[in-house]
Order: C-alpha cells, then sequence, then structure tokens
C-alpha cells in the first residue's frame, strides 16, 4: 500500500501545513466529520504519531464513496456556484499538494498516485467554471 513504514525522518510539518485549511474548508461548507477526521491526523502528526502514515494512506482519505477525496461541495451545500466552484478547486489543490508531498516523502500510495492527474484537473478549473486561460 505505502512504502513507508517507518517514520522516522519524516517532516511532519508541510503535511499539517496542508491540512490544516484543508479542515477549513470542510468546516467553512458543514462537513463535520470529515474536519473531526482532518483534526485526527493534524493531531497524530504534530506528536509525530507511528499511525500518522497508516491513515494518511487509507482508505478513508483517498478511498471511493464517503472519502475525503471524495467529497463534493455543489450539489450538497449551500452558497453560490462561483464560491462553491472556487472553493472545490481549492480543495483539489490542497489534497493535491497532500498527495505529491506524500510522494516527496517517500509515502507511496498507489491510490493517492492514480488521483493526482483528476486533482491537477480540478484544481485548475477556474472559479466560473471554465478551463484555466493558457497564460
Amino acid at each position: 500500500m505505502h512504502s513507508r513504514h517507518s517514520t522516522s525522518g519524516l517532516n511532519y510539518q508541510p503535511f499539517i501545513e496542508i491540512l490544516k485549511p484543508l479542515r477549513e474548508l470542510q468546516l467553512k461548507h458543514g462537513f463535520l466529520e470529515h474536519a473531526d477526521y482532518i483534526s485526527s491526523l493534524i493531531d497524530m502528526a504534530q506528536l509525530a504519531s507511528p499511525e500518522f502514515v497508516n491513515e494518511l494512506s487509507s482508505g478513508n482519505m483517498w478511498g471511493s464513496a464517503g472519502s475525503m477525496v471524495d467529497l463534493v461541495f455543489i450539489g450538497n451545500v449551500e452558497g453560490s456556484e462561483k464560491e462553491l466552484l472556487a472553493d472545490e478547486a481549492e480543495y483539489a489543490r490542497l489534497l493535491l499538494q497532500l498527495a505529491e508531498e506524500m510522494v516527496a516523502q517517500g509515502i507511496m500510495y498507489e491510490r493517492a498516485q492514480s488521483l493526482m492527474g483528476m486533482l491537477k484537473k480540478t484544481a485548475h478549473v477556474e472559479s466560473d467554471g471554465s478551463p484555466p486561460s493558457p497564460h
């Protein structure tokens, strides 16, 4: 499932910096169960818990129905479509950062890696729903 079983040498700070705004978006839109799960990951990272890698690589994070990666704002919460599209793009960007950090630190989780392409597309959608403009 992942290549790192030991947490020795793991730099937790980048994970904490990604997980906190992820939790804030969940709280903003009322996804309290999801936010509680992310809070527990933040706590594990702050305590350098050996369970952090297992939980970060779990189906709760990267699985299908009900997982963190499966969370959809539009159609599930109140707000303008423009705001929800922007928040969904930010959420995808944060998940992509999380997956990239996992790879960078040697936590090779196949599901996270396979979702990176989809997350890149979602993260780069403009707030009005159009594809990103060429820069």
